[in-house]
């Protein structure tokens, strides 16, 4: 991680010592070989994949269908890719870094291919659009950002490079110690509470454990699991959004204080949010205006970012928890029952006690949610729910 900063802050002084054509070119030489020095094969492909791209949002500007099933095709194989990745190389053969830039690469490409069959052509110049394919700060965390808001800022070389050290300083903090040593170190001392920790694995904390509390410490568990995929995945937006900034580009931010969240409709406004806001334009808000049935969009829309991450039991359980959960509250929030007790605590001036009260169901149900996928396998993650309500030991 440390000489990937190294990289970018080399690259930064190029970038910024080059103007016009020349700097496009110079970046998509870094980004080029950026990616293949991740993997060279993967590599030739995302390039040629980024050409074929361009020639369809260029000359077959007309062609709706063909460039709507360009983009679904690049999401099936996408997930398909990390299909092979997880059943048949068994986690080998591609980093967790690689795949999860080539998901946002998918989701660039696809979000310009669905632009230009709903609204024609796109302005911007070939080297602007490969450029935007590949620039190798987004490949790290993402953001999904959109073409028609890429490009290079006007703040000078001192601003852009003091505000993205900054950002790059705070993701490696992120990740390098709290992410991966502090919380992970908490989510090992859960485990050993719960009686559950493997032999093999590092020694659980500071503190022995003496009376074993499984009830507790699992869903603990997935409380912490929470915030340590929180933290992991904001470094990796904090690395992209300051790698971006050094370079001379700002771009979307992809969190807004999630754990802030009192129900799910407002946690997905705040987490992965552009990935939300290219969920909703291009499967939940199609599919509500086909079928005019929210609880199917909702679902259906939830279930695929569950498939996105990865097409397994867990995340397939993980998406349709979100989505029933969406479902919940939403009843809720129109039931006569909901408006009397509000009523009610209006009258005692007590209303900062629902906001507690929304944030500890909320998050409590995200702690459940969140253990399909902080386990290392669905069996496990049954497993652990079955103990936490009762029903195993």
């Amino acid at each position: 991680m440390l000489a990937a900063i190294a990289v970018i802050l080399v690259a930064s002084i190029l970038a910024h010592a080059t103007t016009g054509k020349l700097h496009r070119i110079l970046l998509i030489v870094l980004s080029v070989a950026f990616i293949f020095f991740l993997d060279v094969t993967s590599g030739i492909i995302l390039v040629l994949y980024s050409h074929l791209a361009y020639y369809l949002i260029r000359y077959q500007t007309k062609n709706a269908t063909l460039l709507r099933w360009a983009a679904w095709g690049s999401v099936a194989i996408l997930i398909g890719f990390k299909g092979v990745q997880i059943y048949i190389l068994e986690g080998g053969s591609f980093g967790l870094i690689y795949l999860i830039g080539v998901s946002y690469y998918v989701f660039r490409i696809s979000s310009t291919l669905f632009d230009t069959a709903k609204r024609g052509a796109v302005e911007g110049d070939y080297l602007d659009y490969i450029n935007y394919c590949l620039f190798f700060p987004l490949f790290t965390g993402g953001p999904v950002e959109r073409y028609d808001g890429f490009g290079p800022n006007d703040d000078g070389w001192g601003m852009n490079f003091q505000i993205g050290m900054r950002r790059l300083m705070q993701g490696v903090i992120k990740k390098l110690f709290i992410a991966d040593v502090l919380l992970l170190t908490v989510l090992h001392y859960l485990l050993d509470w719960a009686g559950k920790l493997p032999e093999d694995a590092a020694p659980a904390a500071i503190i022995a454990v003496e009376n074993q509390q499984p009830q507790i410490a699992l869903f603990l568990f997935g409380a912490v699991s929470i915030l340590r995929a929180y933290m992991d995945l904001s470094a990796f937006t904090d690395l992209a959004v300051g790698g971006s900034r050094v370079m001379g580009y700002t771009v979307s931010e992809n969190f807004d204080k999630p754990l802030r969240a009192t129900n799910l409709i407002d946690f997905w406004r705040r987490w992965h949010m552009t990935i939300a806001g290219w969920a909703k334009d291009y499967i939940f808000s199609p599919l509500l205006l086909g079928t005019r049935k929210i609880a199917l969009s909702i679902v259906v829309t939830m279930l695929f970012m569950g498939i996105w991450h990865a097409p397994t039991l867990s995340w397939i359980a993980w998406g349709i928890g979100h989505g029933f959960g969406m479902l919940a509250f939403g009843w809720w929030q129109r039931t006569e029952t909901r408006r009397k007790f509000l009523a009610g605590v209006e009258k005692v001036k007590l209303s900062f006690v629902t906001t507690i009260l929304a944030w500890i169901i909320h998050f409590s149900y995200m702690s459940l949610i969140f253990i399909f996928v902080s386990t290392d396998s669905f069996a496990q993650a049954i497993e652990y729910l079955s103990i936490i309500f009762g029903f195993g030991g």
